[in-house]
């Protein structure tokens, strides 16, 4: 599993694609996107299914 945690309000495209990319080299499937927010945490699951 990779888990990348950034302090924003928003999912980028870039960084969804990041995550991508680290999922490719090395050759995992599960990557957790985490945002600390002024309001909470937000969290994205992001799974390779290739």
């Amino acid at each position: 599993m990779v888990i990348e945690i950034k302090q924003r309000n928003y999912f980028s495209k870039k960084d969804i694609a990041q995550i991508y990319s680290y999922l490719r080299a090395t050759k995992l499937k599960l990557g957790l996107l985490i945002h600390f927010t002024k309001s909470g945490i937000r969290y994205k699951r992001i799974i390779k299914l290739r």
